[in-house]
């Protein structure tokens, strides 16, 4: 920057778009890492906003920055007066160039545009792209909509479930659960085949997955059951049913959640 003119030379500005563009290409590829790690959790307008700021704002530090030495032409000194008709002839030196510049205004609007809006634009639609395609290759990590109320608590016997959330994506419905028995042996809650998200209206979601849900006795237990499909938009009630239990000393034989009270999605 010429603090004399007031100017900014175009190859500043250039670089300073050079130099944010590279540190979006970054912020965005540490951001598809970030997503890929988290299982696509993380939430694409942090990333967005972040590589943004942090581009924006070493662009402008690249272009207002005063620089503390010109080029080699800038530096040269004004030639000396002709000498007279009696003396040396000395070729003239050759005359410094005139910086071409824009104004400062003009290179803070042009990062800001470029770099600020543009630069948004184009990494949250990078991040949110990466969000998609990993719900379609990856289902139960996608980010879904929170649809529970409020936690609702079922009991049998000894073991009791509390829903704590209801999570819709475009595909799946997670349900997270906690689970306790304050029983005399530990239990066992098949899932695949067993745990059912029923909906009002008689929706039914199967349970993906067919692992085992083992509840040690007086421990706290937290699990997110993924079941297929989508509740209608319809439904504001939904219970969750484990329809058998394996227990040891046949303490418990069935669970159902009742009353799981759903927003409008």
């Amino acid at each position: 920057m010429d603090s004399g003119t007031g100017q900014v030379r175009r190859g500043q500005v250039t670089k300073a778009v050079m130099v944010a563009v590279i540190l979006q290409l970054l912020g965005n590829a540490t951001g598809l890492v970030i997503g890929y790690v988290t299982g696509g959790s993380f939430n694409p307008i942090v990333i967005a906003l972040t590589v943004t700021g942090a581009s924006v704002v070493m662009g402008l530090a690249v272009v207002l920055l005063p620089r503390s030495a010109g080029t080699a032409e800038d530096r040269l000194p004004a030639p000396p007066p002709p000498s007279g008709p009696s003396g040396p002839y000395r070729p003239p030196r050759p005359q410094a160039r005139r910086m071409s510049g824009v104004s400062i205004v003009t290179a803070i609007v042009v990062v800001l545009v470029l770099c600020g809006a543009g630069g948004l634009a184009a990494t949250w639609g990078i991040q949110k792209g990466f969000n998609a395609v990993w719900g379609a290759v990856n289902p139960v990590g996608a980010e879904g909509t929170q649809r529970l109320v409020a936690p609702v608590t079922g009991r049998s016997g000894p073991l009791r479930i509390t829903v704590q959330g209801v999570e819709v994506t475009s595909r799946i419905t997670k349900v997270k659960i906690l689970l306790r028995h304050d029983g005399q042996a530990p239990v066992t809650l098949p899932v695949y085949g067993n745990a059912q998200f029923i909906l009002a209206g008689g929706q039914t979601l199967a349970a993906r997955g067919q692992d085992m849900i083992d509840v040690p006795v007086r421990v706290d237990v937290e699990r997110e059951l993924a079941f297929n499909g989508v509740p209608d938009p319809a439904a504001r009630t939904a219970t969750l049913s484990f329809s058998h239990v394996i227990s040891q000393r046949f303490e418990v034989d069935s669970i159902t959640v009742p009353n799981i009270r759903l927003t409008v999605p």
